[in-house]
């Protein structure tokens, strides 16, 4: 709640704990104590069966939200899809990778609750393109690959002759 509401005397309070000898529950102010005490006893957790799903839009339709990756920070959904994992993209030059496009990388993966797709494409516009180096970084066995061309759509429709 100190990092949440940041009142005056936060530093004051972590600084008189640090030792171990005070609690942190006897340095607080009371009013502060006795006002985060009201908001858990008013607290209603969700439903269990909630999986925290957003409602149906009127027509029928989920909402999608489309951010960049500075805007998804703070943010979390059922299934993130993360388009666009291009070497010379991100990261724009794959043998000097910054850190501020790893954090980009790790902000995009950390937002999904049940699972999150990487999308890339070989060939965009009449040019070649390499998958994003940061893709192998991650674990093989939590890559599911989907080459998605004809054969693909032929199969999806039904006249594949599944």
């Amino acid at each position: 709640m100190l990092s949440v509401d940041a009142p005056s005397f936060r530093a004051d309070v972590i600084a008189q704990t640090v030792d171990g000898t005070q609690r942190f529950v006897d340095i607080l102010p009371i009013d502060f104590r006795d006002n985060v005490l009201t908001d858990v006893d008013a607290y209603e957790p969700p439903a269990e069966d909630s999986e925290d799903e957003p409602a149906a839009t009127p027509g029928g339709s989920l909402p999608v939200k489309v951010t960049s990756f500075e805007g998804a920070k703070g943010l979390s959904a059922q299934h993130v899809f993360i388009a666009g994992l291009h070497d010379y993209e991100l990261p724009r030059n794959p043998g000097a990778i910054e850190d501020l496009e790893i954090c980009k990388f790790v902000v995009g993966l950390t937002r999904t609750r049940k699972k999150c797709t990487l999308l890339y494409t070989r060939n965009f516009a009449g040019g070649w393109k390499s998958p994003s180096s940061f893709i192998s970084w991650i674990d093989k066995a939590r890559l599911e690959h989907i080459k998605v061309d004809a054969v693909y759509w032929k199969k999806t429709s039904g006249q594949g002759g599944q």
